[in-house]
């Protein structure tokens, strides 16, 4: 777990349950080397952490781009929420009723 600022803005890391580590790909930025979740990751790695210490989530105040959302593969997106807990299924059984899709 680890917080930086830089002219970019904020960044949060926090760590997960080792057999949740996945659905990253090593990338090269400005010289560095950074792992950048895909689009289904991502979306489940901030349901994860935003229930984290949260009763529940409003989506209408998440700011969730629903166009994105009905891009993603639901079915890779429900296996990576398979591997944190039920709640953050859940929150993506919401989330995917929210996007109606």
């Amino acid at each position: 777990t680890r917080t930086f600022k830089n002219r970019y803005g904020l960044f949060l890391y926090r760590t997960c349950q080792k057999k949740a580590f996945i659905g990253y790909k090593l990338m090269l930025y400005e010289g560095l080397r950074v792992l950048i979740a895909d689009k289904e990751k991502a979306l489940v790695d901030f349901l994860y952490f935003r229930l984290h210490g949260a009763q529940s989530l409003d989506f209408d105040t998440e700011r969730l781009n629903k166009k994105i959302l009905e891009g993603l593969n639901w079915r890779k997106t429900f296996r990576y929420a398979g591997l944190f807990n039920d709640r953050t299924t859940g929150a993506l059984k919401k989330c995917r009723e929210y996007v109606r899709c």
